[in-house]
Formats: structure tokens, C-alpha cells, sequence
């Protein structure tokens, strides 16, 4: 039976909503095995900026995700959350959270096949133009990945940096240098509680303490004594010990400047929150992280953060990044132009 609408506004359908236009697609292209609809749902030069990699255009994104099926055939994409905003007419923002199970039965980009099953989380952001998305952000939880399927993160890390980035994305991850550096260290935003009128100022005020000046009562402001960290795991359960995640973090990386690119969040059917933080960091490496030892080296990050808002406080927080890459620039910094 088909639907008769209302649909999704810019399209004639078959989705009604962003979040069914988002979960829809996803299912289409991957579990239902319709790669070539990305033709359809994607413009023809849409890039999609990860940290790993730089992709343009259709015919190199449904390359690249029969890459993904050939290496991991029996992959599935359960939408833990689609968080959205309209950004004009037919104009619309997501930023969808993904666990992925999956079994490596090809050969992949790190490796050849192990047989190992691996549960991985993604976040995609987009935009969406009249039911086509323009724009995309891909965070992948790559280093756990890599662990799971019995590689040495460090191994792997130090092969890839062997490759040399590709034109338009060194000229990707110079661009985004060049612009938070422009804008330095950035204010200390001291909104202690969220607003929902004020999204950008709380994502700011959070971001810049985790990251930056790691104040315990800003932490307790911001967290609630019960909050959860995860990634493609938890990493921590309790304000006390997310405050000790980050610490270590920012004993590695000294972070010289930081932007909130964009926040959206909407209200959650069990009387919660949802808001969806894309941000991007420049840092300096300066102690061992995730076993590499202090190189100096400068750093990029493009993270995204998902926040479940209790009581205006952070009960639940995924953030996602991909470690891998930040480990691969490292190495990339150490051997020199040659691998740039």
C-alpha cells in the first residue's frame, strides 16, 4: 500500500519526515542493498568530509560503500537517533547515530579479512535540500574498529600514513587549520545550565571546559552525577570519572582552538533531550595518547557529540571522532612532507 503523504517538504515522497527520510534511505542503500540509489537521494558532486578521507562526488561514494559491503557483507546501520532542524525551506539538518554489527569477511582498508564480528558506531550529519543531500560529515569510531579486528591501532596507523593525502584533501584539512586558528583559543563560555534557546552557548560552554580548562564545578554544572560517556563502548559512568577522560585527553593535546559548527537538538518522547553538537578542534600533541608517544605534531579533529539533556544537565553523551586518523596525521607529521 502506498502512502499518500504528507511528505517530506521539497519531495513528492514516499518519506514524511527528515528522521523518516534519513532512516528510510540509510536502509535502502545498505541493508536493502540499493547502492546505486545514491544517485537518487545524493547530488551529483556532494563531498563528504571525514578525517580519514575526503569523498566527492556520487560514483566515488557508492565505490566506496561496495568497498564496505565487499569487506563487510552482512553490515547493518541501526539508527540509535536522527537529531534534526530546518534550515530553510526544504532545507533540513541531521545528524543521524548508527551501530553498526558487522562481520569482516573481505580484505579492507586495514587489513586483510580476519572473520572477527565488530559492533562500531557512526554519525553522519547532513544537509538536505529538497529530499537531496548536499552536504555530508562521516565520524567513524575507527580505532575501536581496528582493535576489534585484531589489528595494533599504531600498526595500522603508521601503514596509512604511508599513503599520501589526496589534493582536495590536504587542501581540506589546511582550510579548516587555517580558519581555527584564526579565531584562537576562543572565550570560556560560562552558561552553566541548557537553554533551549540557547544551544550554541551550553555546546560551547561544555566543549571549551572538557577540552580546554577541565573546571570541576563547570563539570557539575554541566553533568549529571549519574552521566554516561560511550563511544562504540562505554567509556565512563559517572560525572567523576567523564572528568578523568577528558583530563587525560587534554594532558595529550593541547588544544588551540575550538569551534562549535553546528548544534541542533529536539525533544525526546521520555521527557528528555536530544541535541546533536558538530565540532571541530586544532591541537597540539604533547603526551602519549592511545599509545603514541608526545610528537609535537599539529593536529585536526572534526568530532561530533550527541547529549541526552536531563534536568539541564548532560545525562548521556556519545561522542564520536576518528582516532585512527588523528593517529595517522601524527605519524604523517613525523615522516615528513613526503607522506603529506
Amino acid at each position: 500500500m502506498t502512502s499518500s503523504g504528507p511528505f517530506l517538504e521539497g519531495t513528492s515522497g514516499p518519506y514524511r519526515d527528515v528522521v523518516d527520510y534519513i532512516l528510510g534511505i540509510t536502509h535502502e542503500i545498505w541493508e536493502s542493498r540499493k547502492v546505486d540509489k545514491i544517485d537518487t537521494y545524493y547530488a551529483a558532486q556532494t563531498p563528504v568530509y571525514a578525517l580519514g578521507g575526503l569523498l566527492t562526488g556520487t560514483a566515488t561514494i557508492v565505490k566506496n560503500t561496495w568497498d564496505t559491503l565487499a569487506a563487510f557483507p552482512d553490515r547493518l546501520l541501526l539508527g540509535e537517533a536522527v537529531v534534526w532542524s530546518r534550515e530553510g525551506r526544504g532545507r533540513f539538518y541531521s545528524s543521524h547515530r548508527i551501530l553498526s554489527p558487522m562481520t569482516n569477511h573481505g580484505d579492507s582498508a586495514f587489513g586483510t579479512a580476519t572473520g572477527r564480528a565488530v559492533l562500531v558506531r557512526t554519525i553522519a550529519d547532513c544537509v538536505i535540500e529538497n529530499g537531496v543531500i548536499t552536504l555530508e560529515w562521516l565520524v567513524r569510531d575507527n580505532y575501536s574498529l581496528v582493535q576489534q579486528l585484531g589489528f595494533d591501532p599504531i600498526a595500522v596507523a603508521c601503514k596509512q600514513a604511508e599513503t599520501p593525502l589526496t589534493a582536495d584533501h590536504a587542501a581540506w584539512l589546511g582550510t579548516e587549520q587555517q580558519r581555527l586558528k584564526s579565531l584562537g583559543r576562543g572565550k570560556i563560555e560560562k552558561q552553566l545550565t541548557f537553554s533551549a534557546t540557547d544551544t550554541v552557548t551550553f555546546a560551547q560552554a561544555v566543549l571549551r571546559n572538557t577540552w580546554q580548562t577541565g573546571n570541576d564545578a563547570t563539570y557539575s554544572a554541566h553533568y549529571a552525577s549519574y552521566a554516561v560517556l560511550y563511544d562504540s563502548a562505554p567509556v565512563a559512568s559517572g560525572r567523576g570519572l567523564i572528568a578523568v577522560h577528558y583530563a587525560e585527553l587534554r594532558r595529550a593535546l593541547n588544544v588551540e582552538a575550538l569551534t562549535v559548527d553546528h548544534v541542533c537538538s529536539n525533544g525526546g518522547a521520555d521527557g528528555g533531550i536530544q541535541v546533536a553538537v558538530r565540532w571541530t578542534l586544532t591541537a597540539r600533541h604533547i603526551g602519549p595518547i592511545w599509545g603514541m608517544p608526545a610528537s609535537g605534531a599539529e593536529i585536526l579533529i572534526l568530532g561530533v557529540s550527541h547529549w541526552k539533556i536531563v534536568a539541564g544537565r548532560i545525562a548521556a553523551e556519545c561522542t564520536i571522532f576518528d582516532r585512527l586518523a588523528v593517529l595517522t596525521q601524527i605519524q604523517r607529521a613525523q615522516s615528513g612532507p613526503a607522506s603529506r
